[in-house]
């Protein structure tokens, strides 16, 4: 298993501490195919964070990027509650099976052919929502979505189907 601030120094990515004890990157960090299979704690992407195709399973405490999250095709299960994510949450064939309560997006969440069997209450995006090839067979009555919603109408049971 590859170290990530091993593959920072290969990559000659640079990262600092921050006054409250965030590793930051002020850059895009694609680990997409890659080997690493644990991210630090605390970790602040001011870009996006690529981590599709990657053996990744959990995501870490305290978790900010400040644009695009891809975790497409990865093993994660479950989102920290204190996640945080700037642009889109790219979800596609994941083994995800939930979403936390009053979870925020501000760009696109895309939950395709992912095991996501309901979504939380007061769940906010402000994008598009891609609710193809899952389980969901409702929609909750207080949440928001800005952008197109993408289904499979024949599964949802809700009068927007």
């Amino acid at each position: 298993m590859a170290n990530f601030f091993d593959w920072l120094d290969a990559k000659k990515i640079s990262f600092s501490r921050t006054p409250g004890g965030q590793t930051l990157i002020s850059d895009d960090v694609d680990l997409a195919g890659s080997d690493i299979q644990r991210l630090p704690d605390e970790l602040l992407v001011s870009g996006h964070l690529i981590l599709r195709n990657t053996p990744l399973a959990t995501l870490p405490i305290g978790l900010n990027v400040l644009e695009d999250l891809d975790l497409r095709n990865t093993s994660i299960t479950a989102l920290p509650p204190d996640l945080s994510v700037g642009g889109g949450l790219f979800l596609e064939n994941t083994r995800i099976l939930s979403l936390p309560e009053n979870f925020r997006i501000e760009d696109a969440l895309d939950l395709e052919n992912s095991l996501i069997t309901t979504l939380p209450r007061n769940l906010w995006i402000g994008g598009y929502l891609n609710l193809r090839g899952t389980a969901i067979s409702s929609l909750p009555e207080d949440w928001y979505v800005e952008g197109p919603l993408l289904l499979d109408v024949e599964k949802i049971a809700s009068p927007l189907a």
